[in-house]
């Protein structure tokens, strides 16, 4: 249900899709909602502490990317894009949630440990795209 167990995930890629980090966070009793933009804001203060200024998220609810508002105050020192993608891209994402509910804290992989089946998420989405839909680079307005 909604509000219900609910985890943040997120997974970071280069330009060329390829991973940079992954995290899954157990948020608790929480809307889809905000566990989706803690996740954002998680992602962003990592990129921050990893010295990453270049930065798109991509959002499967167009309603949560127009909250994005209240998270840009993170975004001063990176160059941050906001953008909306449909579910078939969201896999990773949502399979780091399922973890985050089912481990109950924070985790931060690097590369080299991230989990088998999200690899196999990731190897797919990069091997078979199912809908291409190409960015612009065009900024969200807030």
């Amino acid at each position: 249900g909604n509000p219900g167990e609910a985890g943040a995930g997120s997974l970071a890629r280069d330009h060329r899709g390829r991973p940079i980090f992954a995290f899954h966070d157990y948020i608790g009793d929480q809307t889809s909602t905000i566990a989706e933009l803690l996740a954002v804001w998680r992602a962003l203060s990592l990129c921050q502490d990893l010295t990453y200024d270049r930065v798109w998220i991509e959002l499967d609810s167009e309603r949560e990317r127009d909250l994005i508002q209240k998270i840009r105050a993170l975004t001063d020192n990176l160059d941050v894009s906001f953008s909306h993608i449909y579910c078939e891209g969201y896999s990773a994402a949502d399979y780091l949630a399922g973890s985050a509910c089912r481990a109950r804290d924070f985790v931060l992989y690097d590369v080299a440990d991230l989990p088998g089946p999200l690899r196999g998420i990731i190897r797919m989405d990069l091997e078979y795209p199912s809908i291409i839909r190409p960015h612009d680079d065009s900024r969200t307005q807030g």
